[in-house]
């Protein structure tokens, strides 16, 4: 979709609601946030209702795809995907959480089709449907799905990244950020990070702070601490391309197919 300001938005639709829509009820807990907090977070721009046909409709920035068309798309660079890469998508996964804890809320599906990617290497919490009231029973199981995200990221890691941009380790053999063996070292590390939280879930108070503190302690392993994910913008437009057969000559989607977009209600 194309407005005036030349700007591209998405569509999404979902069936309407006989009460208050929960993504109204999202947005309304939101209303007073800056944009800047929710930049992990798909909030729409603007809602319409058909009501004859009994639909709803979100206007949200445009996105290029999931993370499961990611991981099919990057199948094919060479590179491979660095623990740079994870940590900057988990990262911004659970600062995405973060927000809608500090709001009251939480995301009661968090998972590869429902995280999408930006243009320039955003990572957004869509599906926003799905966003309900905070409820602490439910800390395990967000945690437990930020964790299958990082496995599934993990998994496409295999092999070394050769060309390493943000932190070349040829002229420091303590870093070699770029060796399969000791990468995958590092990104196992970051999953057992992952596991300390899930079992700080059962006896702590505030999921607030357990975020927090899984984002200061990641800070504390040496492979994160460098991570800036600069490349993702770069990896994404290339696996876009390789999971699209109708891809333009500017690399803008001609049709978008259900791979590339994370809507979990049709």
């Amino acid at each position: 979709m194309k407005r005036q300001d030349a700007r591209e938005y998405d569509i999404r639709q979902y069936p309407n609601e006989e009460s208050s829509h929960p993504i109204v009820k999202a947005m309304n807990a939101c209303c007073d946030c800056e944009l800047n907090d929710m930049r992990h977070v798909l909030m729409p721009l603007q809602i319409f209702n058909h009501i004859k046909n009994k639909l709803f409709y979100t206007v949200s920035e445009e996105t290029s795809m999931n993370l499961s068309g990611f991981l099919q798309g990057v199948q094919k660079w060479e590179d491979f995907l660095c623990h740079d890469e994870i940590w900057s998508i988990v990262k911004q996964v659970l600062s995405g959480i973060n927000f809608l804890v500090s709001q009251g809320l939480q995301h009661d599906q968090i998972s590869l089709q429902n995280i999408l990617l930006t243009w320039g290497g955003v990572v957004k919490i869509a599906a926003i449907d799905r966003i309900t009231e905070e409820r602490p029973e439910d800390w395990p199981r967000t945690i437990k799905a930020v964790k299958h995200l990082a496995e599934s990221l993990i998994q496409a890691s295999k092999k070394p990244c050769i060309r390493c941009i943000d932190n070349p380790c040829g002229s420091n053999a303590r870093k070699q950020c770029c060796d399969g063996a000791s990468m995958l070292a590092d990104a196992h590390s970051l999953d057992k990070l992952l596991d300390n939280t899930r079992a700080l879930t059962e006896t702590a108070t505030s999921f607030q702070d357990i975020i927090q503190q899984t984002l200061s302690e990641a800070q504390l392993l040496p492979f994160i601490h460098q991570a800036q994910g600069s490349r993702l913008a770069l990896i994404t437009k290339f696996a876009w391309k390789h999971i699209h057969s109708d891809a333009t000559p500017g690399g803008r989607p001609s049709q978008r197919a259900s791979l590339a977009k994370g809507v979990s209600a049709q």
